[in-house]
């Protein structure tokens, strides 16, 4: 068994996670199955009232289905991505990611409405890892949250405390704090300004 977020979807045609990898020569071999994400099992609407008469736990299957015609954007906020090659700030999904959700995993994960959700401690011994967790802050900072890379350990060490005190589960919001993504781009920039400096 395999467990992560954009690495296991079903991309065809595209080299661009672990199951594309492999499916390319070996197709129809994993079962790709995704929780709900941020979806909103609260909201006053049909999708709402049909989840709350499944039972808990449901393993539901997306082909074909209301919930597997809805894009990802649905269930993962975008990411707010800046392009190195030219320093630009982007909200969406890359091309491969914006397709209906049948087209991306298999089947549904339903543990319940999303406000129970608990979130998971994290053991000392992982939280105090140099090596986890400057592999944290670089998958932050690629998953949308420009300022991840940039934060200083302390400050890492506060969000890690900051987190413990709060048991319920949320998705983190995109970061609009519009200092923090213009602090990105100028980190971008600099970098981009010592690559031609180092080529001359």
């Amino acid at each position: 068994m395999l467990y992560g977020t954009f690495h296991l979807l079903h991309m065809n045609g595209v080299r661009a996670s672990a199951v594309s990898m492999y499916e390319k020569d070996h197709p129809n071999l994993t079962f790709v199955i995704s929780d709900l994400g941020m979806f909103d099992t609260d909201l006053p609407t049909l999708s709402s009232s049909r989840l709350a008469t499944w039972p808990i736990p449901s393993l539901a299957r997306a082909k074909g289905t209301w919930l597997g015609a809805l894009d990802l954007d649905r269930f993962l906020p975008p990411p707010i991505f800046i392009d190195e090659k030219d320093c630009q700030v982007h909200t969406k999904f890359p091309k491969m990611l914006q397709k209906p959700m049948e087209d991306l995993i298999d089947a549904f994960l339903y543990l319940g409405p999303q406000d129970l959700r608990l979130r998971e401690k994290i053991p000392a011994d992982i939280a105090l890892d140099a090596g986890y967790r400057a592999e944290f802050q670089q998958g932050g900072a690629m998953l949308g949250f420009p300022d991840a890379a940039s934060e200083t350990p302390q400050e890492f060490d506060r969000q890690i405390i900051k987190r413990a005190e709060d048991l319920l589960f949320s998705i983190p919001k995109q970061d609009d704090d519009p200092k923090s993504t213009q602090r990105a781009v100028q980190d971008c920039l600099d970098r981009l300004k010592s690559k031609k400096d180092t080529r001359r």
